[in-house]
C-alpha cells in the first residue's frame, strides 16, 4: 500500500475537525487519531496553520486555555485567511471581544492589500463584536461594507445599546469579566445569543455544563460585578450563562 499524500492527510484531518459537534469533547481514541494525523503534517504545513489546527484539537479536548494561548501566539505571526478565521473561532469560544476585533482588523487589512471585498473574507457571526466596537474603538475598517443582513443586525444591536445608555467602560469591563470567568474555569462558550425584550437587552452564553456548575458561574459573575461596582450594568443588559441544549447554534 502506498503512503497517503500529505494533501490527503490534511483533507482527512480537516474533514474530521469539521465533523465535530459544537460541544464535542474528544474521546482518548479520537484525540490520539487527530494528533497522529496532525503529526504526519509536521514540517509540511506552514507553522501557523499547523499550530492553529493543534489549537482546534485542544479546544475539543477540553483544554480551553491551551487552545486560547496558541491562538494568541499565532495571531501575532499569521496573515493567512484560513488561520485567522480559526483564531476568530477560538476567541469567540472564550468571548474575547477585544481580541476578536483585532482579528477582524487584520483580516480587513489583508483584504485591502489584496483588493478583496471584505464581505467575502469576514468570518461568520461578527455582528456582536462589531456592535461592541463603538465601546472600545478597535475597528479601523468600514463594517457598512459587509452583507446587508449583517449590517442591519449590527445597527439594531447598536441602537438597542444606545437606547439603554450603556456605560462604555462598564460594558467593556463586563465583557472582560465574562471572558475571564470562562478562561479561569476552563469552560467553552458553545454559542452566544442576544435579543431585546420588553426594553431589556439579553445576552445568553450557552455552555455545556451541569446546572450546578452554571449556577456557580453565574454567582461568580454577579459577585465579580458587585465587587467591581458594575452590578447595575449586568441587570441593565442581563448577561447569563445558560445550558446548551444542542439546538441553539447561530446559523
Amino acid at each position: 500500500m502506498t503512503r497517503p499524500l500529505p494533501e490527503t492527510k490534511f483533507n482527512e484531518l480537516a474533514d474530521a475537525l469539521n465533523g465535530l459537534r459544537p460541544n464535542e469533547i474528544l474521546s482518548e481514541f479520537k484525540y490520539a487519531r487527530l494528533n497522529r494525523l496532525l503529526s504526519s503534517l509536521d514540517g509540511i504545513l506552514p507553522y501557523d496553520q499547523y499550530q492553529i489546527l493543534k489549537a482546534i484539537i485542544e479546544l475539543h479536548n477540553d483544554k480551553i486555555v491551551d487552545a486560547y494561548r496558541i491562538a494568541q501566539d499565532v495571531l501575532s505571526i499569521s496573515e493567512t485567511q484560513y488561520v485567522l478565521e480559526q483564531i476568530f473561532y477560538i476567541f469567540d469560544k472564550v468571548f474575547s471581544v477585544r481580541e476578536s476585533l483585532e482579528v477582524l482588523n487584520k483580516i480587513a487589512q489583508i483584504a485591502d492589500k489584496l483588493c478583496i471585498n471584505i464581505k467575502e473574507v469576514m468570518p461568520r457571526s461578527t455582528e456582536l463584536v462589531l456592535a461592541f466596537n463603538d465601546y472600545n474603538n478597535k475597528i479601523n475598517f468600514d463594517w457598512n461594507l459587509l452583507h446587508a443582513k449583517e449590517v442591519k443586525n449590527i445597527i439594531d444591536l447598536k441602537t438597542a445599546l444606545d437606547n439603554l445608555q450603556v456605560d462604555r467602560e462598564n460594558l467593556n469591563q463586563l465583557n472582560e469579566i465574562v471572558h475571564k470567568i470562562l478562561i479561569g474555569n476552563n469552560v467553552r462558550c458553545i454559542s452566544t445569543e442576544y435579543f431585546s425584550m420588553d426594553g431589556e437587552l439579553l445576552f445568553l452564553f450557552y455552555i455545556d455544563q451541569p446546572l450546578h456548575e452554571i449556577t456557580r458561574l453565574n454567582d461568580i459573575l454577579l459577585e465579580t460585578c458587585l465587587s467591581e461596582n458594575i452590578l447595575d450594568s449586568i441587570y441593565q443588559l442581563s448577561y447569563s450563562y445558560v445550558p446548551y441544549d444542542g439546538v441553539n447554534e447561530i446559523e
